[in-house]
């Protein structure tokens, strides 16, 4: 099947689409789609709403973008609603990997809206089975490199790391914003080769310059995965496993415009959102609006 049949076999059409994008498949650059998955979840389930939740709320916001004089609702983007229901790692990870490896396939750039971080390892499947071969850019509050979590799972939030650099290798994995990290974990992954790069509240600035520095060793194409527990919990309460000491919305975006202007990105993901626990929509909201910014740079570029 081409990626749109299997868009129309694999997902089911929802309303309001994100930012009330309009614009049809044969036109895209790039492809939504909604992955509302959290069976792994081991602390605060309930990201399984965010798809929705998110949508819902870039309604409600302002689409025009100064910077680029552009409205967000205006993108060469379509949404192909959200990937059904899964009751396993497992199941989800089939249907992903088959739907990513067709819309890569037509040369569409991938965005994901999860759900959990396990999608992640969906994505790269199926970008590595179109015979693409990224390199892959995580912005995580956690480094999520164990083998197993918990005992026995290896298909888990707390290993797609892991998994991810055993697919692409681990050189071409990036690590970003990490302030949760296991001793465990953290020698593994060094000692694999991953690039783990901590975030220091008292010097935000640190982290953009040395992404900037590593980009340029970044062998494109890039996917870049989002979890939105790597912004502090007092600008993004609403996520799964919130972690004290995070990014501001001005240092997050400040990075993602370094390697959107700097690297072809062939997919994106943003997870972990938890609508749940998001008193006041305050990090669907925030989201919403980077998804966007995001897209819009992608698209300009």
């Amino acid at each position: 099947m081409e990626g749109r049949d299997l868009l129309e076999f694999l997902c089911e059409k929802v309303s309001p689409t994100l930012w009330g994008l309009s614009s049809e498949y044969e036109d895209s650059k790039v492809v939504v789609v909604g992955v509302p998955f959290d069976a792994t979840s081991s602390f605060r389930p309930g990201s399984r709403f965010a798809p929705r939740r998110i949508r819902e709320i870039s309604e409600e916001l302002e689409t025009y973008l100064p910077e680029l004089d552009v409205g967000i609702d205006e993108l060469p983007v379509f949404d192909g609603g959200d990937l059904g229901l899964s009751v396993t790692a497992a199941s989800m990870l089939e249907s992903l990997t088959r739907l990513v490896k067709a819309l890569a396939s037509d040369d569409k750039v991938v965005a994901l809206i999860g759900g959990e971080h396990t999608i992640t390892l969906g994505a790269i499947k199926g970008l590595t089975s179109a015979g693409l071969k990224p390199s892959v850019l995580i912005l995580d509050a956690h480094l999520d490199f164990r083998d197993e979590y918990p005992e026995g799972e290896r298909l888990t939030h707390a290993t797609v790391t892991r998994r991810v650099a055993e697919l692409v290798g681990p050189e071409k994995v990036i690590v970003a914003g990490v302030r949760a990290i296991s001793r465990e974990e953290y020698l593994a992954a060094k000692e694999t080769g991953v690039k783990v790069l901590q975030h220091n509240p008292l010097n935000a600035d640190s982290l953009v310059e040395t992404i900037s520095d590593l980009l340029l060793e970044v062998h494109e194409p890039l996917y870049i995965s989002l979890d939105m527990d790597v912004v502090d919990p007092s600008h993004a309460p609403g996520v799964s496993n919130p972690e004290p000491l995070g990014l501001s919305p001005a240092s997050l975006l400040k990075l993602l415009r370094e390697v959107a202007k700097s690297v072809e990105t062939c997919g994106v993901d943003l997870v972990e959102v938890n609508p749940l626990y998001d008193v006041g929509d305050i990090t669907s909201a925030l989201a919403a609006k980077v998804l966007g910014i995001l897209l819009a740079w992608i698209c300009r570029r």
